[in-house]
């Protein structure tokens, strides 16, 4: 990628800004004000994209962390640290597809295995906790009944992960994560290792001691997850090698985040520049282009060098392309709206951009239309829009803007949990916002609800 854009980009660029522009007028124009409705996520008013059906292929994210300035980091799911949106099914999923050492077993454990799988993958799909709760139960029983057959006994361990860990994502109790951990520990244990499928329930319990780290922070956990990857890299087809490099340059990025280890970092961008490589990568193409984003602009963090923000935000765009066809919305646009705004402030807060900036309130905006009041990211996305309007107000110093500001940040406020661990954060930013009112309005209520 170049670090500049060519002529012919930037008009493409600004028709894409003009159209968004008729979309969205309601906060560019800085005498209009959203209406109430709008912002508390009920209907009313035009939004900035049609709302259709959500399409899969996405993963469940956790909120950015709030960074200095009211803003958030780049959104990073738990699966895209260490692993695609759910873990592959390894062993084909039943009986007829099974091989390796499977001949001759007993009608009632070919039964049972069958049952066992076709549960677990119904509730898998299903995040019924009672379905899950019914499929672990014969998961452990199918894997306890066929220790006799390596390859199926691997498979069935792996299949008992796999249960586990939707289940941990279901309930968030931490006992279904560490028995999912133990279960394909095992399967790996257990398996041949000239299996043809070792290579997939390596990178299963790759993902799951990611998902562990993430909960513990023990850096043990995410050091076995990239060994894991990097044994799984070495056995992986070619059709396997795609995928592989994204779940171990996530999590090297990771490791770097923790270690400030730059080796780890730049391996992560090679890793996964190579990973979206290959033309076709199905529905994980966004998660990959969005997972090398998130890299280039770690590097760029570090280096100041603006070809590598100038190419995460030419991947973030395009992601937005890729998960916008035919008015169908992904399940991860919020996520991705809100990863390019992040880009796009950094290189506003570079020069001082009207467009840039503009582009990221149009952003937020659509990104929390998206997001349902009840969400646990609405705070964080009203937050996210405030900082940007603020930001808007301190270039143009309009005064309806500050006063959006104000709406927005209260808001915030109201959908912040009294126990967040960045509640603080959230008053003094809305005191800051207080404070500058004061100064062009003299008002001493405002004064007041500053201090």
């Amino acid at each position: 990628m170049n670090d500049t854009r060519s002529d012919q980009h930037e008009d493409a660029e600004q028709v894409s800004m003009e159209n968004r522009l008729q979309r969205c007028p309601l906060v560019l124009d800085g005498a209009k004000l959203p209406s109430p409705n709008t912002l508390d996520g009920s209907s009313g008013g035009d939004t900035s994209a049609p709302i259709g059906k959500v399409v899969q292929g996405g993963e469940e994210h956790t909120t950015g962390a709030t960074v200095g300035d009211g803003s958030t980091a780049d959104e990073n799911s738990p699966k895209e640290v260490g692993g695609p949106s759910n873990p592959s099914s390894c062993g084909a999923g039943s009986m007829e597809n099974a091989s390796d050492g499977s001949e001759g077993i007993p009608k009632d454990l070919h039964d049972l295995l069958n049952e066992s799988w076709r549960m677990t993958e119904a509730a898998i799909q299903s995040s019924d906790i009672k379905k899950l709760r019914e499929a672990i139960v014969f998961a452990e029983k199918a894997a306890a009944r066929c220790s006799a057959y390596p390859v199926l006994h691997s498979n069935a361990l792996d299949s008992l992960g796999e249960v586990h860990l939707a289940m941990y994502q279901e309930s968030r109790e931490p006992e279904h994560l560490k028995r999912a951990v133990e279960a394909q520990e095992e399967s790996v244990s257990v398996c041949p290792p000239n299996y043809s499928d070792r290579p997939c329930l390596l990178g299963n319990l790759a993902s799951s001691l990611s998902t562990r780290f993430q909960t513990s922070a023990d850096i043990k956990d995410l050091d076995r997850s990239i060994a894991m990857s990097e044994e799984t890299l070495e056995l992986a087809s070619p059709s396997e090698r795609p995928l592989t490099l994204w779940r171990l340059g996530g999590s090297l990025r990771t490791r770097f985040e923790n270690t400030a280890n730059m080796s780890d970092l730049e391996r992560s961008v090679m890793l996964l520049q190579e990973a979206v490589a290959p033309s076709k990568l199905g529905e994980d193409r966004c998660a990959s282009l969005n997972n090398l984003a998130n890299s280039l602009r770690t590097r760029y963090l570090q280096t100041r060098n603006v070809g590598d923000l100038n190419d995460s935000i030419v991947l973030r765009e395009t992601v937005l392309a890729l998960c916008s066809v035919n008015n169908v919305i992904h399940v991860d646009r919020a996520k991705y709206l809100k990863n390019l705004a992040v880009s796009l402030t950094d290189r506003f807060r570079l020069g001082k951009h009207n467009a840039d900036l503009d582009e990221v309130v149009i952003l937020r905006i659509e990104s929390l239309i998206l997001t349902p009041p009840t969400h646990v990211d609405r705070s964080a996305h009203l937050l996210d829009l405030a900082t940007s309007i603020d930001d808007r107000f301190d270039l143009k110093h309009d005064t309806p803007d500050l006063e959006l500001c104000i709406i927005l940040r209260e808001q915030a406020l109201g959908f912040c949990p009294t126990t967040h661990i960045n509640r603080h954060n959230y008053l003094v930013d809305l005191a800051r916002s207080f404070s500058k009112r004061f100064k062009r309005k003299h008002d001493i209520a405002d004064l007041d609800r500053a201090i």
